[in-house]
């Protein structure tokens, strides 16, 4: 298991290394690029739709400085049971998570 946290905050460090220089010497042009919007839908073998995720990154502002508002949302079906989650977080141009909402719910 130790190997494996390794492996992984070496390979964390090697994505902010090469993250670092573009993130802090970008131009505001730069940054509109990773402004999107997607979804996927999950289907099951014989094609019902069992659920959906869909994320948003769009400008935003938090307590008056210029950020990035992520929102992440999923739902669907466990076992026939309906449940989901929902991730509302405001991101700085330092990539730093500046607020973070997390709301789960499951319908018994």
């Amino acid at each position: 298991m130790f190997v494996t946290q390794l492996q992984s905050a070496c390979a964390e460090r090697q994505l902010f290394t090469l993250l670092y220089p573009f993130v802090f010497s970008s131009e505001d042009e730069d940054f509109k690029r990773v402004l999107f919007d997607d979804s996927l839908v999950t289907l099951s073998k014989d094609g019902n739709e069992l659920g959906e995720f869909c994320v948003k990154v769009e400008e935003g502002t938090h307590e008056g400085s210029e950020c990035w508002l992520v929102h992440a949302n999923s739902h669907g079906l466990i076992d026939n049971v309906p449940c989901g989650s929902s991730v509302r977080t405001h991101v700085s141009h330092k990539l730093e998570t500046l607020e973070q909402y997390h709301h789960e719910y499951v319908k018994v």
